[in-house]
C-alpha cells in the first residue's frame, strides 16, 4: 500500500521483498494525496466515497485523510480496496513505510491459527492469552482472505461514523469486531516492529539479521522516517517509544533503513500536506477545523467544505481557510481562530482580542506564528498598524535609566540585564528594574534588583529586551517606558541579516547599542539611526570550590573537556555536533580524557537531544548532561573542568566563554562574531573556518551568514592543549587579564559618556 505510487519507501520495499521472497507477486494499492493513475495499480481517488452516505452525502477519502491525519486515510483507502476485493488466495498487505527483514513464511504460518476473513498483526499490544488489546489497534501487517469485501464495507462504515463522532485517535478495526465483523488480531512480538509497539522491546542483532524478545525480526515498520535523522524512531508528532541512544540493536536497525532509502536519492514521502498544492502545511489545528466544519455543515445539510486534494477545489479551499473566522472569535480570520484554540497562552497574553488587544496579536501572529511553526505567510491577517511612537520628548523627567529586561531570568539575557545594573551603579547613574517576563526561560526572582531608585521615571530608556519581543512589551503595557524618554535597544542577534518581525523594532528606539563590535556592524548595516558600541560588563562570582567537589559533580581524574548550552538558544548555532566530531577526531578511542556537554532545555527539544545521545551513544568518554544545577555548583563545573570549548556558529556576545576565562579555565573557540571582542591569540584558542550561508530550515534568515568551524583544526587545538599543561596556564592567565579590561567600573564609564552626550544634546 503506498501514498505516491513510487519513491524510495516503496523502492526499498520492494527491495527488501525480493530479498527474501523473490518469486512473490506485488500488487500496488495507490491511496494518492492528489489525483494520479498509475499503471497497474488499484488508485484510491481523493474523491472516492467511503462507506455509505451521510445525510449530506458521502464522505470522501481526501476528506478523511485531511481531516483526520494520515492513519485515518490509510484505513479509508484499505476499507475501499477491500469492499470491492475478489481474491481467490490469501494476500498480505504491507504498508509502503514496511521493510522486509526476514522471511515472512513462519510468521504467515502462525496466523493461518487464527479465524477471520481479515488477520491484522498489531506487535506486542495483544495479550496472547487473553486476546485483549491495549490501545487503539493499528495492524502493521494485514492478511486478506478471499471473501473480505463485507468486512471492507463494515470496517468503512465504521470508519465514517467514527469520524463524524470522535476528534480523538480513530480505531475502526474494533467497530468491525463490535459489529460482528470475521477478523483476528494476532500481536506477535517476532512478526513486526513499529514505533508506537516498540516500548521496552528488547531488539537485538544487525546487519540483516534483527531480533525482537529473542525472535527474528521479519517486518520492520517506518512511518514518518526521515532517513536524515535515523535516531528518531517515531510517528510523526510522537515521542520515542524507545531511544536508539539507548537501544543498539534499534540503532542498527534505523540506520541500515536510512542507508537503503538514500540509495534512491530522494527523500521519502509517507503523508499527506496541503503544503505543495496551496502552500498551506496541513497543520493539526487546519485539520481540527477541517473536521468541526464537515460537523457544522452536516448539521445544515450542506456539502463537505472544500479540499485541496479534489481537483478543482484548492483555490476554494484556500479561500474558506484565509477567510472570516467566528463572529465571536478573533476577528483576524479562521486560521487565526484555529491557531488561538490551540494555544491557551494566547488567552492569557491577550485577553482583550477582540477588542484592544486585537493588534497585538496580529503583531504576535506576524512575528511569531510562522518561528513557533503554527501558520506560513500565506495564512496570516492583514498585517497590524504600526504602534504609533510620541516624538515629544518630556524635559521634566530626571537624568537616569529605566532598565528594562529579564532581571530575574536564567537565560544569558536575564544575566547581562544584571550585569548593566552593576555598570550603572559603579557609574553613579541613578536607575529603575523594569521586569519583563514574557521568556519562557527560568526564573529566579530573588537575583533581580530593583535599583538605585526604584520608582522614579528618568529620562532614558535601555531597552535589554529581544527586538522581536519589543513590540509585545509595548502591547503590554510597556510604551509608557518608550513614549516621552530617550529609548535605546540594547539588543544581541547572531547572524548578519535581521529578520522582518525585527527591523519594525527599530522604529520603536532612538538610537541602538551593540555589545560588541560584531553586534554593532550588525545592527548599522539595518538603520540610520545612531548606533554605538557599549559594552556589557563582565564580572562573575568565584566559585566556591572545595575538596571532593570534583567528584561531587561528576567529574573524574580524566581531563575534561567541557561546553554548556541551553537548547532554547538554537542547538544548531551552538553547534554541539560539531564539537562531538571535532572530539572523536581529536581523539579516536577513550582514553584518558571525556567531553561533557551540559545543557538545559533539551526536553523541549527531544528530537535534537536525542540526536545528540545517539551521536555519542558508541562513545563513554561524551557525556551529556541535560539538566539544572545550582548556580554555585555550576560556576565550579566550569572552574574544574580542563579545558572549555565553543565551536559556535555565531555569538552575539559568548557569555559562557567570558566566564570560563575569568574562571581561569582554558578556552578553545571559534574565531567568529562577538567573543573577538575579550579573546585573541594570546588568551585563547581560536579556532578557524569559513564564513557560510545559513541556507533554509533554520531560526535564522536563509540569506545570512555564520561561521563553520574548521573541526580538523579543532581537533588539533584539543590534543595540544591536553598534551601541553603550559600552554593551558598561560592561556588562562592572559584571559583573566582581558576580562578584567570589560569590568562594570570600565562599562560603567562608557555608558556614562553616551548619556551624558544624549543629555546635552537632548534639546
Amino acid at each position: 500500500m503506498s501514498s505516491t505510487g513510487d519513491g524510495p519507501a516503496l523502492a526499498s520495499l520492494r527491495r527488501s521483498l525480493a530479498a527474501h521472497h523473490p518469486d512473490a507477486r506485488v500488487d500496488l494499492l495507490v491511496a494518492a494525496p492528489r489525483h494520479a493513475t498509475v499503471a497497474d495499480a488499484f488508485v484510491v481517488d481523493p474523491a472516492t466515497p467511503v462507506g455509505g452516505p451521510v445525510p449530506w452525502g458521502p464522505l470522501r477519502f481526501a476528506d478523511v485523510a485531511l481531516g483526520w491525519g494520515d492513519r485515518a486515510g490509510r484505513f479509508a483507502a484499505l476499507s475501499v480496496w477491500l469492499s470491492t476485493s475478489t481474491l481467490a488466495e490469501p494476500v498480505v498487505v504491507l504498508p509502503e513505510w514496511a521493510w522486509v527483514t526476514g522471511p515472512l513464511d513462519a510468521g504467515i504460518a502462525s496466523l493461518d491459527r487464527a479465524e477471520g476473513a481479515l488477520v491484522g498483526v498489531v506487535p506486542g499490544m495483544v495479550d496472547d492469552a487473553t486476546g485483549a488489546a491495549a490501545g487503539p489497534l493499528v495492524p502493521e501487517v494485514l492478511v486478506v482472505r478471499p471473501g473480505a469485501a463485507p468486512v471492507g464495507r463494515l470496517w468503512a462504515a465504521a470508519l465514517v461514523e467514527q469520524c463524524l463522532d470522535r476528534d480523538e485517535e480513530l480505531d475502526p478495526w474494533l467497530q468491525v469486531v463490535a459489529a460482528g465483523g470475521p477478523v483476528a488480531l494476532v500481536g506477535d512480538r517476532g512478526w513486526a516492529l513499529a514505533p508506537r509497539t516498540v516500548g521496552e522491546l528488547a531488539v537485538a542483532g544487525g546487519e540483516g539479521a534483527w531480533t525482537v524478545e529473542g525472535k527474528r525480526l521479519a517486518v520492520a515498520s517506518f512511518p514518518d522516517f526521515d532517513p536524515a535523522e535515523p535516531w528518531w524512531y517515531a510517528e510523526a508528532g510522537r515521542a520515542p517509544q524507545l531511544s536508539t541512544s539507548e537501544a543498539p540493536g534499534l540503532r542498527s536497525l534505523c540506520r541500515s533503513y536510512a542507508a537503503d532509502l538514500q540509495r534512491s536519492g530522494r527523500a521519502p514521502s509517507h503523508t499527506w500536506a496541503t503544503d505543495a498544492l496551496v502552500g498551506v502545511p496541513a497543520w493539526p489545528h487546519l485539520r481540527a477545523a477541517f473536521r468541526a466544519e464537515i460537523r457544522h455543515r452536516g448539521r445544515q445539510g450542506l456539502d463537505a467544505p472544500p479540499n485541496p486534494f479534489v481537483p478543482g477545489e484548492a483555490a476554494p479551499f484556500l479561500d474558506w481557510w484565509t477567510g472570516p473566522g467566528d463572529p465571536q472569535g478573533t476577528t483576524a480570520g479562521r486560521a487565526a481562530d484555529a491557531i488561538w484554540s490551540v494555544r491557551p497562552d494566547l488567552a492569557l497574553a491577550f485577553p482583550a482580542v477582540r477588542g484592544a488587544h486585537q493588534d497585538p496579536f496580529r503583531r504576535w501572529l506576524w512575528s511569531h506564528a510562522a518561528a513557533d511553526g503554527v501558520a506560513g505567510v500565506i495564512e496570516l491577517p492583514d498585517p497590524p498598524q504600526p504602534v504609533p511612537t510620541v516624538a515629544v520628548r518630556s524635559e521634566a523627567l530626571p537624568f537616569g535609566v529605566n532598565l528594562v529586561g529579564y532581571h530575574g531570568s536564567e537565560l544569558g539575557l536575564g544575566v547581562a540585564v544584571r550585569r548593566m545594573g552593576l555598570a550603572l551603579d559603579a557609574a553613579h547613574i541613578p536607575w529603575q528594574a523594569v521586569t519583563y517576563d514574557r521568556t519562557s526561560s527560568r526564573q529566579r526572582p530573588e537575583e533581580a534588583r530593583e535599583g538605585s531608585h526604584p520608582g522614579v521615571d528618568h529620562h532614558f530608556t535601555l531597552v535589554m529586551v529581544t527586538p522581536e519581543q519589543l513590540p509585545l512589551f509595548v502591547a503590554d503595557g510597556g510604551g509608557r517606558w518608550l513614549e516621552g524618554h530617550h529609548s535605546v535597544g540594547l539588543w544581541y542577534w547572531e547572524a548578519d541579516v535581521m529578520p522582518s518581525a525585527h527591523l519594525g523594532s527599530f522604529h520603536l528606539v532612538d538610537e541602538v547599542w551593540g555589545a560588541t563590535e560584531y553586534l554593532r556592524s550588525v545592527f548599522a548595516r539595518h538603520t540610520d539611526k545612531p548606533v554605538c558600541h557599549i559594552p556589557v560588563p563582565f564580572q562573575f562570582d568565584e566559585p566556591d570550590v572545595a575538596p571532593g567537589d570534583r567528584e561531587r559533580l561528576g567529574l573524574d581524574e580524566r581531563f575534561t573537556f567541557l561546553f554548556t548550552f541551553d537548547f532554547l538558544s538554537v542547538v544548531r548555532r551552538k553547534n554541539p555536533l560539531g564539537l562531538v566530531e571535532a572530539y572523536r577526531r581529536a581523539f579516536p578511542e577513550p582514553g584518558p580524557q571525556r567531553l561533557v556537554l551540559k545543557s538545559i532545555n533539551g526536553d523541549l527539544f527531544a528530537r535534537d537531544r536525542e540526536r545528540l545521545l545517539d551521536a555519542t551513544a558508541d562513545r563513554d568518554d561524551i557525556d551529556l548532561w541535560d539538566r539544572y544545577v545550582a548556580a554555585g555548583d555550576r560556576l565550579a563545573l566550569v572552574a574544574l573542568a580542563d579545558c572549555y570549548v565553543s565551536l559556535h556558529r555565531s555569538e552575539g556576545l559568548g557569555l559562557t566563554m567570558a566566564e570560563a576565562m575569568a574562571m581561569g579555565t582554558p578556552v578553545i573557540a571559534s574565531r567568529y562574531s562577538g567573543n573577538l571582542d575579550f579573546m585573541d591569540d594570546a588568551s585563547a584558542i581560536l579556532v578557524g573556518g569559513e564564513e557560510v550561508l545559513i541556507g533554509p530550515g533554520n531560526y535564522y534568515p536563509a540569506e545570512g551568514h555564520w561561521f563553520d568551524p574548521d573541526l580538523d583544526e579543532a581537533a588539533a587545538a584539543m590534543q595540544q592543549l591536553r598534551a601541553d599543561p603550559e600552554l593551558a596556564s598561560k592561556l588562562a592567565h592572559s584571559a583573566r587579564g582581558r576580562i578584567a579590561e570589560l569590568s562594570p567600573e570600565r562599562v560603567g564609564e562608557a555608558v556614562a559618556r553616551r548619556l551624558r552626550q544624549a543629555w546635552r544634546d537632548r534639546r
